[in-house]
């Protein structure tokens, strides 16, 4: 009985995002930057933003601009494992990359093919306002037999807090640190002087699933807060955002389907206090990405052809902008921004749009 009326109780919470009712008016996003050459990953924090782009030296170097000074530095690599080195030509870098910045340290990853059934992370670190990085992880991996797919490396970053998980959480500084007992990250998200974290980890009867979600203190890794997500062994913790006072988790649902495809992802959205309490959940677009933030009333995504804001009050959805001819890359908030990157002919750039306040 108890099982049913919980049953219930999730049902009455989780519903598709509200499309009526769009009251709240977005200011229109304006660009900050226009960057000659192509952006595969961007990240910001306060008055900096940094980017990737795959056609310069391959995955030895990111671009970094202060957007007070309007000055853009170059970190790179002077001897990268890959792209100079003709001792690893069955090595072939990709365009697929992620970066993460907090405060004048920049962090970012390029992947790797090796033939056809292995891929690796290559992930480096450097100071935004110097020249010189260095290389302080490897991670090389058989890809998965069902999807083909090659797992990403987590990172984020704000303020004094980066962070990155080849396998377990590690904080970057002037040093690299492991932060014990958080084997099997799979996701990462910061906030202030805190880090939240997606762990996989085995229940009493030994069935193993990415269902942990922990906070960890910055720069000392303390544990704040955990809780464990119901298991449910269709399900899966794809992605997390944190904004200091709740998580938003992305739930991934294998759910039965007519077609001859036989199933489809489903995919979910959970906002949850610290303890675990669920706050409100939502389906979500099919073809929403892994982007997503959290930051007061707001948590905000991107479908392939629209940016969307929903507001956690009331559950209604509001378009910020459509953009159904360009790739979007590195949606995140700082402070009060919304920023994201624009894939366009010619030149790539980089839109914002100012938060709505809390009393919007």
């Amino acid at each position: 009985m108890r099982r049913m009326v919980i049953a219930l109780v999730a049902a009455a919470l989780v519903a598709p995002v509200a499309r009526g009712g769009e009251t709240q008016s977005w200011p229109t996003p304006r660009t900050l930057a226009t960057i000659r050459g192509d952006i595969s990953a961007f990240a910001q924090d306060g008055e900096l933003i940094g980017w990737v782009d795959p056609r310069r030296r391959c995955d030895r170097e990111v671009q970094v601009r202060n957007l007070r000074t309007r000055v853009t530095r170059t970190v790179w690599i002077p001897r990268g494992p890959t792209c100079a080195d003709p001792s690893v030509t069955e090595r072939r870098p990709t365009s697929v990359s992620t970066i993460a910045l907090a405060r004048n340290r920049v962090l970012w990853a390029r992947r790797y093919d090796v033939g056809l059934s292995h891929c690796g992370w290559h992930v480096f670190t450097g100071v935004a306002a110097g020249r010189r990085g260095r290389l302080v992880a490897h991670r090389e991996e058989e890809r998965d037999e069902d999807t083909d797919h090659c797992p990403p490396i987590p990172m984020a970053g704000a303020g004094a807090t980066l962070v990155f998980a080849p396998f377990d959480a590690r904080r970057v500084g002037e040093r690299v640190e492991r932060v014990p007992g958080t084997d099997g990250t799979r996701a990462l998200a910061v906030a202030g002087n805190a880090f939240a974290l997606v762990r996989r980890v085995a229940d009493e009867a030994g069935f193993s699933g990415v269902r942990r979600v922990e906070g960890r203190s910055s720069p000392a890794g303390e544990l704040l807060w955990r809780f464990d997500r119901e298991r449910d062994a269709p399900e899966t913790i794809a992605a997390v955002a944190f904004d200091g006072a709740r998580v938003a988790l992305l739930v991934y649902r294998v759910r039965p389907d007519d077609s001859d495809a036989g199933a489809f992802v489903e995919r979910r959205v959970e906002i949850r206090a610290l303890d675990g309490t669920l706050m409100r959940a939502f389906v979500v677009e099919p073809d929403s990405s892994l982007e997503f933030a959290l930051s007061g009333n707001w948590f905000i995504y991107r479908t392939l052809e629209t940016i969307r804001a929903v507001d956690i009050r009331s559950g209604s959805s509001t378009v910020i902008t459509t953009a159904p001819t360009r790739a979007v890359v590195g949606l995140s908030v700082s402070g009060a921004r919304l920023a994201w990157a624009e894939q366009r002919r010619g030149s790539d750039v980089v839109r914002a749009v100012q938060l709505p306040s809390a009393e919007s």
